[in-house]
């Protein structure tokens, strides 16, 4: 071994270490609504709720996200934040015409990073609080 260097597991061609190496996108754990749940309760005023019949969370009573009966989830953030994430990422966001005056984002749980959930309890929080 070359003197100074450290052993510490096996090294890819960029020199990290496989340890810190980013698992592939396709190999993404999917995420369910206590994924969001667990992100959201840590946020003051959080409560667990019920809409359409749907688990939901919302602050002081107003809907912050509800479970779909197809298992996407509608997160309340706003207009301008919907569009951007449709833009940037419209295989995990979209809408539907139902949805189209609201400022709701629907979310695919099996195509979105937790960061971008939890960007999305952030900003649906901070809609409501």
């Amino acid at each position: 071994m070359p003197k100074g260097r450290k052993t510490g597991g096996p090294r890819l061609a960029a020199g990290k270490s496989a340890e810190t190496r980013r698992a592939p996108h396709s190999a993404r754990a999917t995420h369910t609504f206590d994924t969001i749940r667990e992100l959201a309760l840590a946020l003051p005023n959080v409560e667990d709720g019920t809409s359409y019949g749907t688990p939901a969370l919302k602050v002081k009573k107003k809907l912050m996200v509800r479970l779909r009966e197809d298992g996407d989830v509608v997160f309340v953030l706003g207009f301008d934040k919907r569009d951007m994430l449709m833009a940037a990422r419209p295989a995990a966001f979209y809408t539907t015409d139902h949805y189209r005056d609201y400022p709701s984002v629907l979310v695919r749980l099996d195509k979105v990073t937790t960061s971008e959930l939890r960007d999305c309890v952030q900003w649906a929080w901070e809609m409501r609080k």
